[in-house]
C-alpha cells in the first residue's frame, strides 16, 4: 500500500515539474489564441471595406472618391499594388478583394494616374471555376 501512495505522489510531483518546464511553450500557446481574435477581427474590417467599395463602384458613385488618398482613407489599403502601362500610359494598379478569399473573390482594380483615379474595373465571378467575367465599367 505505502508503495502505491509514494507511485501515486510521485506521478504528481513529477508532472508539476513538467508543467513548470513547458510554461513558456505555454504562455506562446495562449498569446497565438489571443493574437487569432486580433486577426479575425481584422478580416472582418477589411471584409467590410471591400463590400462598400464594392457597392461603390456598382452603383457608379465611385468617381467621389477620385484620389488614392481619399480611396485609402475610406477603403483601406489595398491587396496589391503594380506599376503597368495601360492606354499608352503609366499607371498604378490597386486590387481590392475579400482579405482571404483568393480565387472566387470578387475583385476591383483601379488604376491611378498620378494620384487621381484614371479606370476602374470589377470582376464578379459567378462560381469559383469561372474566370470570363471581367466586368468594364463605363463613365
Amino acid at each position: 500500500m505505502k508503495i502505491i501512495l509514494s507511485s501515486i505522489l510521485l506521478v504528481f510531483l513529477l508532472s508539476g515539474c513538467a508543467k513548470l518546464a513547458h510554461m513558456q511553450e505555454l504562455l506562446v500557446l495562449k498569446r497565438y489564441s489571443e493574437n487569432k481574435d486580433v486577426q479575425a477581427r481584422y478580416v472582418d474590417e477589411q471584409d467590410q471595406k471591400f463590400k462598400e467599395l464594392w457597392d461603390v463602384v456598382q452603383n457608379g458613385e465611385i468617381e467621389e472618391y477620385a484620389t488614392q488618398k481619399k480611396i485609402q482613407r475610406f477603403f483601406g489599403d489595398p491587396v496589391f499594388v503594380k506599376k503597368i502601362t495601360k492606354d499608352e500610359k503609366d499607371l498604378e494598379l490597386w486590387l481590392y478583394r475579400y482579405a482571404v478569399r483568393y480565387f472566387d473573390s470578387p475583385k476591383v482594380y483601379l488604376y491611378f494616374d498620378e494620384g487621381k483615379l484614371y479606370d476602374w474595373e470589377r470582376y464578379a465571378p459567378e462560381n469559383s471555376d469561372d474566370v470570363s467575367c471581367l466586368i468594364k465599367d463605363e463613365e
